[in-house]
């Protein structure tokens, strides 16, 4: 079985001619990968040691959006 990292990486350009930003994605519960969000660098090596930091706090996988009847509920 092929081991697989809890996130990836992967560069986007924000304009033509702009900066690169470095996103990362992550996992599910079901193995489902999730929407990518920004690192916030323009490194590589910035982006992954942010990455692993999140990790090493539990805040890597981000929790499921509160749906508002959950959100209204007194």
């Amino acid at each position: 079985m092929r081991y697989r990292e809890p996130w990836s990486l992967y560069p986007r350009k924000s304009k033509p001619g702009g900066s690169t930003v470095w996103y990362y994605r992550t996992y599910d519960e079901s193995g489902q990968r999730t929407t990518g969000r920004s690192t916030g660098t323009s490194s590589k090596t910035l982006a992954r040691d942010y990455c692993a930091r999140l990790y090493q706090e539990g805040r890597l996988i981000p929790t499921p959006d509160l749906l508002f009847e959950e959100y209204a509920k007194p």
